[in-house]
């Protein structure tokens, strides 16, 4: 029995009992979530706990001052850039955020596995971002949020970790890194279903990860996983037995900006390239 094969079926074995490892939520998150979740809640309050990590202060005021929120003037301060970006939706920006600490490794071969699961997740949030701010453009009707679409965009191969975890504690049953890459393309799916539900996140985000890459699954109305598609596909990370082009198509019919002169716009391209640098 072959490597790839044997590490499949024991992480699957330890999903099914409920015996495998997943990864926490990052601190701060958790203290942001807490502090708003009292009823007394205020601004000055998740100032005081997002400051204490300077990292994520940074990116928080990065992020304020990007292409989906700015506004004119710069946002020079961490509270200016919390009321910029909005009080109930800094706790998904800030989970956001902080998810890239944990993809950290002091094994070579996982570390760099874990540069190209995070890069990827930060390519696709920044092509379904801006592909959603085109698309509200024409449709301000739209319920969805680019706060929600980021974090569903940046959790979506979350099942990784797990499979690099397994790797960093048993680096021997690894023979090279393509065997660590076709795991994770096994099992991410299930894993990383099993880590957001633990992690309490909403039923749109879990649909994304459930069903990203099962093309069966659609919906007559425009959801996070049509943007979240459409930007794997247009980036080149999802497989589809159907040519490109045609899913493409099929997401223009559905209203969204994903014609070739639409993808080729400098609106489309500047907002693109600046929400991606915001994130790295």
């Amino acid at each position: 029995m072959d490597v790839e094969r044997i590490v499949t079926e024991e992480l699957f074995r330890k999903l099914q009992e409920d015996s495998l490892i997943l990864p926490s939520l990052p601190d701060v998150a958790i203290e942001v979530e807490n502090v708003m979740n009292r009823p007394s809640s205020n601004i000055k309050q998740v100032v005081e706990v997002v400051k204490k990590d300077t990292a994520i202060t940074a990116k928080v005021i990065r992020v304020a001052n990007s292409a989906m929120y700015c506004r004119g003037r710069r946002a020079d301060n961490l509270q200016a850039a919390i009321i910029r970006i909005g009080f109930d939706q800094i706790k998904s920006i800030v989970t956001s955020l902080a998810l890239e600490q944990l993809f950290i490794s002091s094994n070579e071969m996982v570390w760099k596995v874990m540069d190209e699961v995070w890069n990827c997740s930060v390519e696709i949030a920044a092509a379904s971002c801006s592909l959603l701010i085109q698309y509200q453009k024409n449709n301000q009707q739209s319920k969805l949020d680019v706060e929600t679409l980021t974090l569903a965009a940046l959790v979506h191969n979350i099942g990784a970790l797990p499979v690099l975890a397994e790797a960093e504690i048993h680096p021997d049953l690894f023979e090279d890194v393509s065997v660590l890459r076709k795991v994770i393309q096994h099992v991410q799916t299930p894993i990383g279903t099993a880590i957001v539900k633990c992690w309490d996140f909403t039923d749109e985000i879990i649909e994304v990860i459930e069903h990203l890459s099962d093309f069966s699954y659609i919906t007559d109305e425009v959801t996070y996983l049509d943007f979240i598609r459409a930007a794997a596909l247009y980036l080149g990370m999802i497989k589809s037995q159907q040519s490109i082009a045609s899913k493409m198509d099929f997401y223009t019919i559905k209203g969204l900006p994903t014609s070739g002169e639409e993808l080729a716009s400098d609106a489309f391209l500047a907002q693109y390239r600046d929400i991606k640098k915001s994130y790295q």
